[in-house]
C-alpha cells in the first residue's frame, strides 16, 4: 500500500475506532475494495487540517452540523444543538 493510504488508515483508525475499521475491512468486497482504498487514501490521508482538528470536531455533529440544512435535515438540528 502506499504511504498515503498507510496515513488513511491512520487517522481512520484514530477517528472511528478500530473497533469499526475491522468490522468495515473484514466486510470489504471485490466490488468495492477499489472504492475503500480511493476513500482511505483521498479522504482520509490526504487532508492536511484532519489532524489538526480534534477528533470530537471530525467526527461528532459539529463535523456534519453545517450539510444538514441542505440535506432537508432541519429537524434533526434541533436535536444536535
Amino acid at each position: 500500500m502506499t504511504a498515503r493510504y498507510e496515513k488513511g488508515m491512520q487517522t481512520r483508525r484514530t477517528v472511528l475506532g478500530d473497533a469499526h475499521v475491522n468490522r468495515a475491512e473484514a466486510n470489504k468486497t471485490q466490488f468495492d475494495a477499489a472504492f475503500q482504498t480511493l476513500i482511505t487514501e483521498g479522504a482520509w490521508g490526504s487532508d492536511p487540517t484532519l489532524a489538526a482538528r480534534p477528533t470530537k470536531i471530525r467526527s461528532g455533529p459539529e463535523a456534519d452540523l453545517p450539510t444538514r440544512p441542505a440535506l432537508g435535515c432541519k429537524p434533526q438540528i434541533v436535536t444536535l444543538v
